[in-house]
């Protein structure tokens, strides 16, 4: 049984800014639908699935247990993911609201991009911010998390994904991105 604490764990984040009324899309491995992401009531607003070439969308409502094809398997794949979006985003709901992510009350969009040989492409990459373009508006999505690691770009500059981040930034969207643990790309 938890402690019952008298106050919360945010990293001494203002508790004026939860993420209420915002949602965040990850760009990720995979996932796993945290139980501080679905209850008591489920943040989840979609799963997209970029792995092939046709992307494919899940969409849950707030009263919805997500689930997709592979929710359940336990894969290596779906830690990352479920870190990420928990971390940033997470209610506390194992903890009875002690460790509490920073977006607490915002909603989330998982996009998975690791393919069944355990690779993430550029392409499936390039498919999830080209989702994200096409349906931002609709689902609300005012971040974008990257945290993936992709095909090396020969050119740094004037890449198809710089590109498509720099019209996301025009169009009013924060896009985040992890540095990566090598130091170079």
């Amino acid at each position: 049984m938890l402690q019952r604490f008298d106050h919360e764990l945010r990293l001494h984040a203002d508790p004026r800014f939860s993420g209420k009324g915002i949602t965040i899309a990850f760009i990720d491995s995979d996932f796993y639908p945290h139980p501080d992401l679905v209850e008591p009531q489920n943040r989840i607003k979609a799963l997209v699935d970029t792995t092939k070439s046709s992307t494919k969308t899940y969409r849950f409502e707030a009263d919805e247990t997500p689930r997709w094809p592979g929710w359940d398997k336990r894969k290596a794949s779906q830690w990352h993911g479920m870190m990420t979006s928990t971390c940033a985003a997470g209610n506390g709901h194992l903890s009875e609201g002690f460790y509490r992510g920073l977006a607490s009350d915002s909603e989330v969009v998982l996009i998975r991009t690791i393919n069944n040989k355990g690779h993430i492409t550029d392409a499936a990459v390039q498919r999830a911010l080209d989702w994200v373009e096409a349906n931002h508006e609709e689902f609300g999505i005012k971040i974008i998390n990257l945290s993936v690691s992709a095909d090396a770009v020969p050119e740094l500059a004037e890449n198809p994904i710089d590109n498509t981040i720099n019209r996301l930034v025009q169009k009013g969207l924060v896009v985040t991105a992890a540095a990566g643990n090598e130091g170079v790309r």
